[in-house]
């Protein structure tokens, strides 16, 4: 009986692990905690160095993540959404000063998605990019060129009710 159950507990353990390879992450762990040393400024390259100033977390760099935030459209078709700016919380982007650029993620999807209510949380999973991107947004009070830290090409969306 005691094998039995063991085996079964060691089945349903390893089948959650393997359910989901993205590492679920919040948008803290998006900020860069420890400070770069001398030797990693003086070795860094222009874009290294500029991710370094922005506490942009190059440690995420490359990795399958799952993070929950919110939509702000950037490129649609009527009422299709191809790009968008992923953001801590609803309203994040729609007045200036933009949000640091650790605090933003550009979201590029491989098909477009039905506009959606931006005011609803959604979990977006893909591998991420420490890839610094200057893009002049729009605001209600304004234009701006904003500093976005992250970029997530062909990204999956879950909405969350």
């Amino acid at each position: 009986m005691l094998k039995t159950t063991f085996s079964f507990l060691f089945f349903m353990l390893s089948s959650h692990a393997y359910a989901s390879n993205n590492m679920k992450i919040e948008w803290h762990m998006l900020i860069r905690h420890d400070r770069a040393t001398i030797k990693e400024l003086q070795s860094a390259t222009h874009q290294k160095m500029h991710l370094i100033r922005n506490e942009i977390n190059i440690d995420l760099n490359m990795k399958n993540i799952e993070i929950t935030g919110f939509i702000v459209p950037l490129e649609f078709d009527g009422i299709k959404i191809k790009e968008f700016l992923f953001v801590p919380f609803a309203g994040a982007c729609i007045h200036t000063p933009p949000l640091p650029p650790n605090q933003m993620i550009l979201v590029s999807l491989d098909k477009t998605i039905n506009y959606i209510d931006l005011n609803k949380a959604v979990t977006i999973s893909g591998v991420i990019q420490t890839e610094l991107n200057i893009m002049n947004v729009s605001y209600d009070d304004g234009f701006t060129d904003a500093s976005i830290g992250y970029k997530i090409i062909g990204a999956k969306i879950k909405e969350i009710i």
